[in-house]
């Protein structure tokens, strides 16, 4: 474990070695789909819908040492570069995930001096179910929240966006969705989260107009995150 926290520690500060000046890096938690990455998760069948199957913050729950290696890893950094560092919960469900993250890591704490709660703590809003429990997200230590378009709007409108026959019924351009980030936003702003928004490139341009002036963004070109020119935001890992 403490071999393999130093070399995730080392990865880290290379990343930010390479971002912009007066950039930060959002360390987006473990997130294995179960058709993507059999072989190397403990499950005992492929899922038929991997989705909504075990991933992000619940499946790194059910293995809790990735967690453990990864913070341990967060704590190695120099202390003038952590508060560089975002830590960021994916494919958050509902409020039980969160709060038991943030009860296993203080627990983790009394044992282990090394180990603590992420001076930044983000959440990934990738469900509608998790964008009704902000006010639980930022009382259990999160400060930044992050809305993924592609898959929230893959659940919003209940389509898989892997199959053509039915992937244009995903309207991400319509007034009803584009009003519901736009809630999210509003919400989340009032609570105190800084709030940004992770958009492919194509809905770039959508949505810089239609959401608030202080959302930032992370415009994805495939699985690549670049660096929006018009506002700072957050590189990811």
């Amino acid at each position: 474990m403490d071999e393999a926290s130093s070399m995730l520690s080392n990865e880290i500060l290379s990343f930010i070695a390479r971002l912009p000046k007066g950039a930060d890096l959002n360390f987006r938690s473990i997130d294995l789909n179960s058709d993507e990455f059999f072989d190397y998760r403990k499950i005992q069948a492929r899922e038929k819908n991997p989705l909504l199957g075990q991933r992000g913050l619940q499946y790194a729950l059910l293995e809790p040492e990735l967690i453990t290696l990864e913070l341990l890893a967060l704590n190695k950094l120099p202390p003038s570069t952590k508060g560089r560092v975002v830590y960021s919960l994916p494919f958050v469900r509902g409020r039980r995930e969160v709060e038991i993250f943030s009860r296993y890591v203080l627990d983790e704490a009394r044992v282990s001096p090394k180990l603590e709660l992420p001076k930044r703590l983000g959440v990934f809003i990738e469900t509608p179910s998790a964008a009704r429990f902000l006010q639980r997200y930022f009382d259990s230590g999160a400060t930044e929240l992050y809305i993924g378009i592609k898959d929230l709007s893959a659940i919003f409108f209940g389509c898989d966006r892997n199959d053509n026959i039915i992937s244009d019924l995903i309207e991400i351009d319509c007034e009803e969705f584009l009003s519901y980030i736009n809630d999210i936003c509003e919400v989340a702003d009032t609570i105190g989260f800084k709030v940004y928004c992770f958009v492919l490139n194509e809905y770039y341009d959508l949505f810089s107009r239609s959401l608030p002036s202080y959302v930032r963004f992370s415009v994805c070109y495939g699985d690549y995150v670049a660096r929006n020119p018009k506002q700072l935001h957050q590189a990811s890992s």
